[in-house]
C-alpha cells in the first residue's frame, strides 16, 4: 500500500483559517524580504 493510499483512508477536509487579506499580507512580506536579500526572480 502506498503512502497516498494510507493517507487517503483517513482523509480530512482542508480548513482555511486565515482570510484572503492575511494570506496576501504574508506573501507581500515574503516578497519584500526576498527582494531585500537579492533573491533572483527566476525560478
Amino acid at each position: 500500500m502506498s503512502f497516498i493510499d494510507t493517507h487517503n483512508e483517513k482523509a480530512k477536509p482542508c480548513k482555511w483559517v486565515k482570510s484572503v487579506e492575511e494570506i496576501l499580507a504574508s506573501v507581500r512580506r515574503f516578497c519584500f524580504k526576498a527582494n531585500a536579500l537579492g533573491v533572483s526572480e527566476e525560478v
